[in-house]
């Protein structure tokens, strides 16, 4: 297995990994937002790739509010469920941890939805703790 950085070649694998969370998207769409991502500094996308396959993604960008120091925030960790249980999420998450620590961050932050229990027993064992409870609130705009 391999980890490295994300490709634009990646995309339709990405997203149908990204529907293994909840979120269909178009495939067009996301090789726009891809190809954003890939060209921002200030964001993170690594796969786990074996015999040609991405079994794996995390994405990461800089969080940077006024009232704190500058955090990596986890926008989205999957790993194929046929390779879950293999260590393939916590090479992901140490990745991204040692990065951080390359970058002088010293703190990750990720949500994680309030009905994903076996998401937050991973993350839990890999060090993360649950720090409070909020809601997360969105408005639609046209």
């Amino acid at each position: 297995m391999q980890l490295r950085l994300a490709e634009l070649a990646d995309a339709k694998r990405l997203q149908a990994l990204s529907s293994l969370l909840g979120y269909s998207y178009p495939l067009e769409k996301l090789t726009v937002n891809l190809t954003t991502s890939l060209a921002d500094t200030k964001q993170l996308i690594l796969v786990v790739e074996h015999d040609g396959l991405v079994l794996g993604y995390c994405h990461a960008e800089y969080y940077e509010p006024l009232y704190a120091d500058k955090l990596l925030n986890v926008l989205g960790l999957v790993v194929d469920k046929s390779h879950q249980g293999q260590g393939i999420g916590s090479a992901l998450l140490d990745a991204i941890a040692s990065y951080a620590l390359e970058q002088g961050i010293r703190a990750i932050r990720l949500n994680s939805g309030e009905d994903r229990n076996a998401a937050h027993c991973f993350y839990e064992k890999n060090g993360y703790i649950s720090n409070k409870q909020q809601k997360n609130f969105i408005k639609r705009l046209g």
